[in-house]
């Protein structure tokens, strides 16, 4: 849990490599959970338009794709193209367990989508097209943005600015990469 910004710690020197850990502990986590709302919201969207199949030979659910290895291979590569210098082994490790906490939170608080998940089957297409969008995030222009973005966030913490700080400086590192952000 990160301190409050008005804390001060014993020493600048500890107050920056508390920064520069919590940057890199969060990085991963922040990617992880956002390939894992992406894929969510394609496969929610594949079963609100009725494309999802409901008996293939042998079926893949939404729940089977959650806790496949591909999937979680596919995150960690691209943890690895965000992070690079981490030991791919404990990156896959923990992108394996933050896939079984998810589940498990959705088990826990929403048991009925639990259950859907666990019947609602995903045609080939389907599973491709929900792959496609988790590797978008190893594109080397979003891996950019998500950079500049924490550059942003990092400095008007370390400066103790407010939303206004926040968005100009956004604003200031995005504004340049606007066609990027329309290609992706």
């Amino acid at each position: 849990m990160a301190p409050p910004m008005d804390v001060m710690t014993s020493s600048d020197e500890e107050s920056q490599e508390w920064k520069t850990s919590q940057s890199r502990r969060l990085s991963p986590a922040v990617l992880l959970a956002g390939a894992a709302g992406v894929a969510t919201a394609v496969l929610l969207a594949c079963h609100a338009s009725g494309s999802m199949s409901r008996a293939p030979p042998q079926p893949l659910t939404v729940r089977a794709l959650l806790e496949s290895d591909e999937l979680a291979g596919d995150m960690t590569r691209n943890i690895m193209a965000f992070g690079g210098d981490a030991d791919q082994e404990h990156v896959h490790q923990r992108v394996v367990a933050g896939l079984g906490e998810i589940r498990d939170a959705i088990q826990e608080q929403q048991p009925e989508a639990h259950n859907k998940m666990g019947l609602l089957t995903l045609s080939p297409t389907q599973k491709e097209a929900a792959m496609r969008v988790l590797k978008k995030y190893s594109d080397s222009r979003l891996l950019g943005l998500t950079q500049k973005v924490v550059a942003a966030v990092r400095e008007t913490a370390e400066e103790q600015g407010d939303q206004a700080v926040l968005a100009r400086k956004l604003s200031e590192r995005l504004t340049p990469s606007l066609s990027d952000m329309r290609q992706l």
